[in-house]
């Protein structure tokens, strides 16, 4: 598990970080003032938590995150910059929860989120 709560002035996360390959939970709620993520965060096939809430700056999610197959939670909730979602999302098989609450500049959802046959809890508000 790698928390980094509230580390609000971190801008950047290292690349190596995906060398860490055992990781099974990323908690970045509150470091509002990171710019993005690692290209290959996808590789930590180990992944099943990553919370993202309050990441203000994010305005789309990097292309190979869909590629997270053994995630199960997903936070976005207060990503109020996030404008899209990608239709990949679909091949996060595996996940049951998925926190969108506050993403106040998200202005539709993919039809492809309805193929997420794991999915038990979608949270929404603005």
């Amino acid at each position: 598990r790698l928390d980094l709560y509230s580390c609000s002035y971190l801008t950047s996360l290292p690349n190596e970080l995906v060398n860490l390959s055992s990781l099974i939970r990323l908690d970045l709620n509150g470091c509002s003032f990171l710019t993005s993520l690692p290209n290959k965060l996808a590789n930590i096939s180990s992944l099943k938590r990553l919370n993202l809430n309050g990441y203000l700056s994010l305005t789309s999610l990097p292309n190979e995150l869909p590629n997270l197959y053994s995630l199960i939670e997903f936070d976005l909730s207060g990503c109020s910059s996030l404008i899209r979602l990608p239709n990949e999302l679909k091949n996060l098989s595996s996940l049951k929860r998925l926190d969108m609450r506050s993403c106040s500049s998200l202005t539709s959802l993919p039809n492809e989120l309805a193929n997420l046959s794991s999915l038990r809890i979608l949270k929404l508000s603005y």
